[in-house]
């Protein structure tokens, strides 16, 4: 009687990575809802981005590129897939600057055998730890449902230093009947390149209009 050998393969368990954010991942406790929606009074920080939400608008920034094993263990634990860091946690902490790279305003963040969330950061010579509450009724909206996939679109970009000047003019002039200082977003193709123009109601019944060019952009 013959018999079939069978090879069997070895499965490897893959571990999640302990996840490195920096001052800018924090930095998006600016865009959370403070006051009515609990559940998006936090930063979200997942192992591929970070995003914040105050149901109006939405940011997300792509994950930092210092890698877990490049930063020193501090803290003794395991990986994290996702942590929702609260807004005030985010807004009070100031990560140390430092001349190395992959510490310099970077913090990572772990999951000791308790299951308590560390925050752990270091410039070398002093070491800090903050512990991150766990909120087990804290559920996160499908936020991928948002996001448009990138199939049809336009591609523009304008210099923020312009953008951010003509929204506090804006703010200083506009419309006192209006309850929120607005930009109207305009598109136009001419021959040479496509001009965007914002159109904006100010005090005494004025209005006003302002032209920016794109910057230089490769095509997609």
């Amino acid at each position: 009687m013959e018999t079939e050998t069978i090879e069997t393969k070895e499965v490897k368990k893959v571990e999640t990575e302990k996840i490195i954010i920096s001052q800018a991942d924090l930095d998006l406790n600016a865009f959370c809802e403070i006051e009515n929606k609990r559940n998006l009074n936090h930063v979200r920080v997942t192992q591929k981005f970070s995003e914040a939400s105050d149901g109006k608008m939405m940011v997300r920034i792509t994950e930092c590129e210092t890698k877990a094993d490049d930063y020193p263990q501090i803290e003794e634990g395991t990986g994290v897939k996702e942590v929702l860091i609260p807004s005030e946690t985010a807004r009070k902490t100031k990560l140390p600057k430092s001349h190395i790279s992959p510490i310099d305003r970077k913090a990572c963040l772990s999951r000791t055998s308790d299951d308590t969330v560390f925050m752990s950061f270091t410039d070398l010579e002093n070491k800090s730890s903050v512990s991150i509450p766990y909120e087990e009724e804290i559920h996160w909206p499908d936020t991928d449902r948002v996001f448009p996939e990138k199939t049809d679109y336009q591609h523009l970009a304008v210099d923020a230093r312009l953008l951010d000047k003509l929204c506090k003019y804006v703010i200083k002039h506009h419309n006192d009947y209006d309850s929120v200082p607005s930009l109207h977003i305009y598109f136009h193709r001419t021959k040479s390149d496509q001009v965007v123009e914002f159109n904006f109601d100010m005090q005494k019944n004025r209005n006003g209009a302002a032209l920016l060019m794109p910057l230089n952009i490769d095509k997609e």
